[in-house]
Formats: structure tokens, sequence, C-alpha cells
């Protein structure tokens, strides 16, 4: 066993996070590094990627990003019809 000097914040978060789970504060440091080292992103695989590639120009909207609002998007709309 090593000892970590950590700040007395840092340790009081992980007493109460070991207290209030029932666990000991190496397995809560244990699972916050498993959950730290997984990886966050997964590479697409070629399949995914040539669907997406498939499904250009499906949509004819022209909806630029998710901050439109419905009236926006009613507007954008009828502009095909």
């Amino acid at each position: 066993m090593t000892p970590i000097h950590v700040a007395d914040d840092v340790a009081r978060a992980l007493h109460k996070l070991s207290e209030r789970e029932r666990r000991t504060v190496d397995d809560v440091l244990r699972t916050l590094i498993q959950r730290y080292d997984e990886p966050r992103f997964s590479t697409p695989s070629p399949e995914s990627n040539q669907a997406l590639l498939e499904m250009e120009g499906m949509f004819k909207d022209e909806i630029s990003d998710m901050s439109m609002t419905p009236f926006d998007l009613l507007i954008v709309h009828n502009r095909y019809r």
C-alpha cells in the first residue's frame, strides 16, 4: 500500500462517496479510474459510414442545426411544397 496526499475537499468527497455506497475508498477510486480509462468514442464501422453516405440527399429540409424553432421549421418545410 502506498500513501498518497490529496486535497482535503477531495478526501472528504471520496469518504462521502464511500460511505454512501458502503464501499471502501479504494473501491471507489478503482471504479473512478476504470470509468475514466474506458474509451469515450468508438471508431465507426465501414458499414455505418456506408449507411450514412446512402442517406445523403434523402431529406429535402435544409435544417442547418437543432437550434431552429418549430416556426422556422414550418417556414423551411413549406418552401418545398
